[in-house]
């Protein structure tokens, strides 16, 4: 979990610096978010791992008043699930995502009034790569063995949100993405063998954060 509050500290960190930016040029072609919130598993990773929180940071650049490219990294920390048989729980997981893509402001026109419009929609896709990490474990067909899980998988993204802008530099923002991660089931037979009866192997993993955040333009 220390790597949580690093993330955090760096995403402070990189608000506070950019916030003397303020009185700057009119506009501003890069962007820095920080986000937080709950990421949600699906599926089989469901099984294995309860809701854990998630942290973002993501940097940008103005193509167009509509049209971002984006860089983003997101980690998600989730604790194991009680699981049956002499196993108390399943692993801890840690999910960390990476991807490169583009964002789009749905409601914003070229006749932007700040005055009159402070809200927008924005929606984003992606593609990187996730690298899935858990603690060690141990499986029901062999108690003397501990096993970790540790993979790094093609992924892609996509999200929404909605943001409200109080100033032209400054605005916050609820909103949620699909963090699609390719595994491989060869991969995922050992988190299988923890609870044979109640877990699958999976050949992809569907994660849902679900967060609120702080977007500042330099």
């Amino acid at each position: 979990m220390y790597h949580l509050g690093l993330f955090r500290t760096t995403v402070i960190a990189a608000v506070i610096l950019c916030l003397p930016s303020v009185a700057g040029a009119q506009s501003a072609r890069f962007f820095i978010d920080g986000a937080g919130g709950v990421a949600l598993p699906t599926g089989e990773l469901n099984k294995l791992v309860n809701p854990g929180p998630t942290v973002g940071l993501e940097i940008g650049y103005r193509l167009t008043d509509r049209l971002s490219l984006r860089l983003n990294g997101d980690l998600q920390d989730f604790v194991g699930t009680s699981l049956s048989g002499s196993v108390t729980r399943g692993p801890d997981m840690r999910v960390s995502h990476y991807a490169a893509g583009f964002q789009a402001n749905l409601l914003r026109s070229r006749n932007y009034d700040l005055t009159e419009k402070r809200w927008q929609l924005v929606a984003d896709v992606g593609l990187g790569l996730a690298r899935f990490s858990s603690d060690k474990f141990r499986s029901l067909d062999d108690q003397s063995i501990e096993r970790e899980f540790g993979h790094t998988y093609f992924a892609a993204q996509g999200g929404v949100r909605l943001a409200y802008v109080p100033t032209r530099r400054l605005s916050v923002y609820i909103g949620g993405k699909a963090l699609q991660t390719f595994t491989r089931k060869e991969h995922t037979t050992v988190l299988a063998a923890i609870d044979p009866d109640r877990l699958q192997p999976f050949g992809s993993a569907l994660t849902l954060p679900i967060t609120a955040g702080l977007s500042v333009k330099i």
